[in-house]
């Protein structure tokens, strides 16, 4: 299933790839310089690899946000852990958070 992370992703690698080719097009047409064309190219590539940086961080953040609410929940429910079990809780989720998936 297609997350909307996934859905950012290819939207933004869609949309990369599509002004990459549709430049090479007017390029070719109107004769550009390479040094023209090299400067467009990296300051596409600076702005889609920034989105993608973004969209990283941005999805980190909403599973920080995630946990934190799930804690704050089960904190004002009273519901208590016994030490060990949060403790490796709290560990298997922080892994989790800055694993790369």
């Amino acid at each position: 299933m297609e997350t909307q992370k996934d859905k950012k992703l290819e939207a933004s690698k869609y949309a990369y790839d599509t002004l990459l080719s549709a430049f090479a097009s007017v390029a070719s047409k109107n004769q550009l310089s390479e040094d023209i064309i090299m400067a467009f190219k990296k300051v596409l590539s600076d702005v889609y690899t920034e989105k993608k940086a973004n969209n990283f961080v941005e999805n980190k953040l909403d599973k920080m946000t995630d946990y934190i609410d799930e804690l704050v929940l089960l904190t004002m429910l009273g519901q208590k852990e016994d030490k060990e079990e949060s403790s490796n809780s709290f560990m298997y989720r922080t892994k989790k958070l800055v694993s790369y998936e």
